[in-house]
């Protein structure tokens, strides 16, 4: 609603002098179908902003994210580069004292067991969140049910 909207021209009475005096209307004086029209138009408006801003920020995080991914894929390339190395030079270092087959399958054997070890643990740790997960949520679905049967 723009201020000539909410501005009326009341003219005083016939003996003062004949200017326009403006005067501010009210809420009060507003029909309630035009506040709650506004009120719908603003409501709209706050809830498209909200909207706007929460993809933003949504948009901002996903950027960051992005940036935090290939960073972790590049150190983690580097890491593997390093580990192979590690065991190249392990493989040299028992060929020394054995043939170099043996040290290649002893060493590949070490490294493989690790690995197998490492995914077991992960594979235990992603369970247990799973579980406790599970149970958060029937738990807050039960705290839900309750709230609704009272």
């Amino acid at each position: 609603m723009t201020q000539q909207d909410m501005t009326q021209h009341v003219f005083p009475s016939a003996d003062s002098e004949r200017r326009p005096v403006a005067r501010r209307v009210t809420n009060s004086e507003r029909p309630v179908t035009e506040i709650i029209d506004d009120l719908w138009h603003n409501t709209q408006r706050l809830a498209r902003q909200e909207l706007e801003l929460a993809l933003t920020q949504l948009e901002r995080k996903t950027e960051q994210l992005k940036t935090d991914l290939r960073a972790a894929v590049l150190g983690g390339a580097v890491l593997y580069a390093g580990l192979l190395a590690v065991v190249a030079a392990s493989i040299l270092l028992l060929s020394k004292v054995m043939d170099p087959w043996i040290a290649a399958l002893l060493t590949g054997a070490v490294v493989s067991a690790t690995g197998m070890a490492l995914v077991q643990k992960a594979k235990r740790e992603a369970a247990g969140l799973a579980r406790e997960q599970a149970r958060a949520t029937a738990e807050e679905i039960s705290y839900t049910a309750k709230e609704i049967g009272q």
